[in-house]
C-alpha cells in the first residue's frame, strides 16, 4: 500500500494513511509519528536547495553518468601523471600515452 503524503506540508500538519494508523505529523523536516518536535539531537538534514556538509560522504559505486559524483579512488585511478615543467602541457605521444611536452601550438600553459 502506497502512502500519499501531502507535497507541500505545513509545520504541524497531520496525515493519516488509509489503514488508519499511525498518524504522521510534519515537523518541518520530515513526516514523523513522534509529534511536532524538530529533528533528533545530533541529526541534521542536507537542504536539497544547497547546503554545506562538514562530514564525509561515502559513495556507493563508481559514476556511470556524466553528473554522478566520483570517489577519490576513482579519480586517482584515472588521473594523468603529475609533473611537467613550466610552459609544458600534458599531451599524448604517437603511442597515445600521456606525457609532458611543449604545447603543439607553441603556447605557454604556465
Amino acid at each position: 500500500m502506497a502512502m500519499d503524503f501531502p507535497s507541500n506540508p505545513t509545520n504541524g500538519q497531520t496525515y493519516t494513511p488509509p489503514s488508519g494508523s499511525p498518524t504522521y505529523t510534519w515537523n518541518g523536516y520530515a513526516w514523523t509519528t513522534g509529534g511536532t518536535a524538530g529533528p533528533p539531537a545530533g541529526v541534521d538534514y542536507v537542504d536539497v536547495a544547497g547546503d554545506t556538509m562538514t562530514g564525509f560522504l561515502t559513495l556507493s559505486a563508481d559514476p556511470v553518468a556524466p553528473l554522478h559524483a566520483a570517489t577519490k579512488q576513482y579519480v586517482d585511478a584515472r588521473a594523468l601523471p603529475a609533473g611537467g615543467l613550466t610552459g609544458e602541457a600534458l599531451v599524448k605521444n604517437a603511442a597515445n600515452v600521456p606525457q609532458w611536452a611543449a604545447p603543439a601550438d607553441g603556447g605557454n600553459y604556465s
